[in-house]
């Protein structure tokens, strides 16, 4: 009886150590996603980590479908909008918007890079050391595309996983 009462306790101490080490930070990170980032994302009512089939019910359907590195990607062509997913759990982790209509932390299509630096920088975000069109904050990344250099055509913001770009596929 007590031999049962010992492995049990162990199993229930390797149980919470593996949620501690593999399940919170996952949570924890949507949480600030959810609170932090998604509030400032306007991409046709798409926000990051959101279900897969959430993005088919707001826009009323699939885009067309391309595989990508950590996942697959759906491009809604009429909407300006692409959108990544993950490939393990199939949620929005990345989101780019080429319409004038919807916006990233106040990022607009068409406005020059230099206005999208100020608002990207008065946001918290930090110039990336290879890239003067990429911008890190947490675990959460904005690129500015443009083809000119000077006007933004593109926004991208996404979630940086770490895991995903660790994986060996």
């Amino acid at each position: 009886m007590k031999k049962n009462v010992i492995i049990a306790s162990v199993v229930m101490i390797g149980f919470v150590v593996c949620g501690y080490f593999f399940g919170i930070p996952y949570y924890k990170n949507i949480f600030y996603i959810n609170k932090n980032i998604n509030p400032n994302i306007e991409a046709s009512g798409i926000k990051l980590s959101i279900p897969q089939s959430q993005v088919v019910k707001v826009l009323g359907y699939e885009g067309e479908k391309a595989m990508c590195v950590y996942g697959y990607e759906y491009t809604y062509e009429d909407l300006g909008l692409n959108i990544g997913f993950r490939a393990d759990n199939e949620r929005v982790r990345r989101i780019t918007i080429t319409n004038n209509k919807d916006q990233i932390y106040g990022l607009k299509i068409g406005m020059t890079v230099e206005e999208a630096k100020v608002i990207i920088d008065r946001n918290g975000f930090i110039k990336d050391e290879k890239s003067n069109f990429k911008f890190n904050k947490a675990n959460t990344t904005i690129i500015i595309k443009s083809l000119e250099g000077d006007m933004v055509d593109g926004i991208t913001i996404e979630i940086y996983d770490k895991a995903l770009i660790d994986k060996v596929y």
